[in-house]
């Protein structure tokens, strides 16, 4: 009897032992999915349809460096087990997807499972590659060694056409050890978009004047499209617009012309309306059209025509679809939104490199901003840089892209030669600008000049005239701020040879004249981190009134931070390595710059000008 109590006693501690353990093992999971899910934590990447990566556990950003890329797979036939379901069977923009599965044999930690858009690629593949996201089971799942469980892929994208996923396992065979490679184990069926003309990725861009606004949006439809806007919601006035769309021969080479997954993929058509006469600083209401798909009403507002105002914006580089740092970016704008009259993006836009679904990634992303405010974007090296197929750069420029003998420009664009740019944005035009590749607007009392660091701008080139142009033609009186904007910057103290070479012939080229003309500020990207100097002329600081210029670096919106050394220099005065993005308010007499890090919103670095 003594036994059997204490057997007894014993089993009792044993079970409250493993409920103790169990109930801390989910509570340490739900901590840990709640850290691990921060929106603003560097460590985590928002993968493209929902799921959560960590920066050094993922399978995939790119085909050359991902995980998988580095493992061999079995695609030749589904598994003799299993099933795999999603809810809804159809979705609209946005929507989540829970994905299920049941009936696996055998599991392993490392299976996961993948959606794809098979439809969106001219050359057909049952390979693993060109998923569009991903997620180990085992994440997502705490029955997935049982053989079942469920995930949701959230804020799903309309990519207009139907996605299927896909469970991949590291232990088909049911054998002690994993197997040597992953096997397609079962799939779902095809899962549709509800309305595949849905119209979706809208972003709003200044047009020709004050008076005028670029309303664009993507969709499968070919149909007439229309922007029905007011300032009352009762009363629409109606604008019909046109579209435009690009195709894998149109990119200057590969990777970009690769029709196969994950290169070169159905990019839509690129639908714009254009609309004017617009009364200044008023709200106005909108609602864009395809064919029988409507969106739901929105509204922006107008520029105003008076310089005498306060203008506020945002301004970084280098944020990328889904870089380790550009939720953090994504959200502290949308946050903000309110607040800003528009967004300056310098350069290195989406990183797609030749992945074309990566701007469809993009589009999405910003939309919560750029369906708000102007969204205004510069070309940067990732999006134009080629070496051959130069017939079809859509900028006219000659030969095979920028190759100066002191440079370090290359293919960074992966065959893309600013093609997807062109099509996909739009930016006011003025005499000599260059469709999205360089222009400048007014704004209150800023103008703002962005020009391609990626083309000639050396004296006498087309790009020089029209910035020489430009500069001479601004009223102060009207505008007393001027600040350009260049994806490479003139200065920049980062231990980087080949980049330094650069910036010091820029400085060498361009600075004489953004003197001669008394600009305030240059923002630049390109360097992965934060750093600005004192007012400059020629490396030398200087204190006089209309002297100098202060050269900002803001490319820590998203890629890879940088870790490189600094080299010493009298002239930087604050540089940072840390994720975050920048602001500017500025009325005719002060101009008041602020840098911001996402991780808590405060603000790290900031100076002020006065006129």
């Amino acid at each position: 009897k003594s036994l059997h109590t204490n057997y007894l006693i014993y089993t009792e501690m044993i079970t409250i032992l493993l409920i103790v353990t169990s109930l801390l093992t989910i509570v340490t999971g739900i901590e840990s999915a709640t850290v691990r899910k921060s929106k603003y934590e560097s460590d985590w990447v928002r993968g493209p349809m929902g799921i959560m990566h960590h920066k050094d556990n993922r399978l995939k950003m790119d085909t050359i460096t991902g995980r998988l890329s580095r493992l061999d797979f079995d695609d030749s036939a589904i598994g003799s087990s299993g099933s795999l379901s999603v809810s809804p069977s159809s979705y609209n923009n946005g929507d989540d997807l829970i994905v299920s599965w049941k009936d696996i044999a055998c599991t392993h930690s490392a299976d996961w499972i993948g959606v794809y858009a098979p439809y969106l690629y001219a050359t057909s593949s049952s390979s693993y590659d060109g998923y569009i996201d991903w997620a180990y089971v085992a994440d997502e799942s705490s029955t997935y060694s049982q053989g079942f469980g469920s995930m949701t892929f959230s804020s799903v994208m309309n990519l207009r056409s139907p996605l299927i996923f896909r469970y991949y396992s590291k232990n088909s065979t049911c054998s002690k050890n994993a197997d040597s490679t992953w096997s397609l184990v079962t799939s779902s069926t095809d899962i549709s978009p509800i309305d595949v003309d849905e119209p979706t990725q809208v972003h709003l861009a200044f047009g020709d004047s004050y008076d005028s606004m670029h309303i664009m949006f993507v969709s499968n439809s070919s149909e007439n499209s229309y922007v029905e806007f007011g300032i009352s919601t009762e009363d629409l006035s109606k604008v019909i617009g046109s579209f435009k769309t690009y195709s894998a021969d149109q990119m200057c080479s590969s990777p970009a012309t690769s029709t196969a997954a994950p290169y070169f993929s159905t990019p839509g058509n690129q639908h714009k309306v254009t609309l004017t006469s617009l009364a200044p600083a008023t709200t106005y209401y909108y609602r864009y059209s395809v064919g029988d798909s409507v969106s739901e009403l929105k509204s922006f507002t107008s520029a105003p025509s008076d310089s005498d105002i306060t203008v506020k914006f945002a301004a970084f580089g280098d944020m990328g679809a889904y870089q380790t740092g550009t939720l953090g970016t994504i959200e502290r704008l949308t946050e903000h939104v309110d607040e800003f009259d528009f967004i300056l993006h310098i350069g290195d836009i989406s990183y797609a490199e030749g992945e074309g679904i990566e701007w469809d990634v993009f589009g999405n992303i910003i939309e919560p901003i750029a369906e708000k405010i102007p969204y205004m974007v510069s070309v940067g090296n990732h999006e134009y840089d080629h070496t051959s197929g130069g017939e079809h750069d859509p900028s006219g420029a000659s030969g095979q892209g920028y190759h100066p003998s002191w440079g370090n420009y290359g293919s960074d664009s992966y065959g893309e030669c600013g093609v997807p740019l062109y099509y996909r944005f739009s930016a006011p035009q003025s005499a000599l600008s260059n469709t999205i590749f360089w222009y400048s607007f007014t704004y209150g009392p800023v103008l703002i000049i962005q020009m391609s660091s990626e083309h000639d701008f050396s004296s006498g080139s087309d790009q020089y005239n029209w910035l020489e142009l430009t500069l001479q033609s601004v009223d102060r009186s009207a505008h007393p701020w001027v600040i350009l904007t260049t994806h490479r910057p003139m200065y920049c103290s980062e231990n980087y040879a080949s980049d330094y070479k650069v910036a010091q012939n820029m400085q060498l080229l361009l600075e004489p004249l953004l003197l001669e003309y008394q600009v305030d500020v240059v923002l630049a990207g390109h360097y992965h981190s934060y750093e600005r100097t004192c007012a400059l002329n020629n490396y030398s600081c200087v204190s006089g009134a209309n002297t100098g210029i202060v050269h900002v670096v803001v490319g820590m919106a998203g890629m890879s931070l940088d870790s490189a050394s600094y080299l010493k220099t009298d002239w930087s005065i604050f540089h940072d390595q840390v994720f975050g993005y920048s602001t500017i308010t500025a009325n005719k007499t002060s101009l008041i710059f602020q840098y911001l890090h996402n991780s808590d919103d405060s603000v790290v670095d900031s100076f002020q000008l006065s006129k």
